[in-house]
């Protein structure tokens, strides 16, 4: 079997098209931005009350890592949270996309 080594080439995007995807990366971005913001903010109140917490670089991970690592005060935290989050969408105060 032979390989291709080079990629098959796609029929050209219309403007739109791109348009659109860039859209959806941008949703993706700011969703990420604010995700990592809210990590960082939660890692600061964590180490103020004097649990071990993740790298800087983690920001992004910080529920896996609460999940994973966190002492029972983040981990009671983390459910509050995920009980409020679920109780909002239940609610429909804020739509899933």
């Amino acid at each position: 079997m032979r390989r291709e080594l080079l990629p098959q080439l796609h029929s050209p995007v219309c403007p739109a098209e791109l348009r659109e995807r860039l859209a959806r990366l941008r949703e993706t971005l700011d969703f990420l931005q604010r995700w990592a913001a809210a990590g960082a903010e939660l890692r600061c109140y964590f180490r103020a009350a004097g649990s071990a917490t993740w790298e800087p670089g983690d920001d992004l991970l910080w529920e896996r890592w609460i999940t994973t690592y966190g002492d029972e005060r983040m981990r009671q935290y983390l459910a509050e949270l995920d009980a409020e989050c679920a109780t909002t969408c239940t609610n429909d105060e804020i739509a899933p996309s």
